[in-house]
This record gives C-alpha cells, structure tokens and sequence, in this order.
C-alpha cells in the first residue's frame, strides 16, 4: 500500500509520518478526531501519484 501512495515502502512512510506529524501513524490513528490537525497542514499527500 505504500507504494500507491509514493513511497518505497511501509518502513519509509513511517519515517516520513513521524517527522511531518510527529508522532507514528499508529499512535495518530488512536487520537481523537479533535485532537487530529486538519488534513490540509500535511505535505505527505502531495507525494501521491495522481490517477
């Protein structure tokens, strides 16, 4: 699934999450939807390959 989103692999985007996010993706996920920054302050979906 990583690589659909543009990145060489799962290990890679952890890496790139935590240090855009600060925080792991699983650790994220388990935040409350208020807790949460709007989707719109990330850069990691401008990597993704448009279809």
């Amino acid at each position: 699934m990583a690589e659909l989103s543009g990145y060489h692999n799962m290990a890679n985007f952890n890496r790139q999450f935590l240090a855009e996010v600060g925080t792991t993706p699983s650790a994220y996920r388990r935040l409350e939807s208020d807790q949460k920054p709007p989707r719109e302050v990330f850069s990691l979906g401008s990597r993704a390959p448009s279809h």
